[in-house]
């Protein structure tokens, strides 16, 4: 099982304040995207540079820590 506590803590002491999405840890760009699409991806996205998408750093952690949750996710 994933210790989500240690990724938690990974995640905050790594990720910038805001993370463009092709920087978003453990998920392509493109997945976010169709995520993005569908209504469930990490909430608050905004536009860099009027092309980049980028999301808060905490909206991000919260996202993947509730995803991984939800899959019960495993590290083989």
């Amino acid at each position: 099982m994933v210790d989500l506590t240690k990724i938690r803590k990974d995640l905050e002491d790594t990720l910038p304040p805001i993370v463009l999405r092709e920087d978003v840890p453990f998920y392509k760009a493109k997945t976010l995207r169709q995520y993005d699409s569908n209504g469930t991806g990490i909430p608050n996205k905004f536009k860099v540079h009027s092309r980049k998408v980028a999301y808060p750093k905490e909206d991000v952690i919260n996202w993947i820590i509730s995803h991984m949750e939800a899959t019960n996710a495993e590290i083989i």
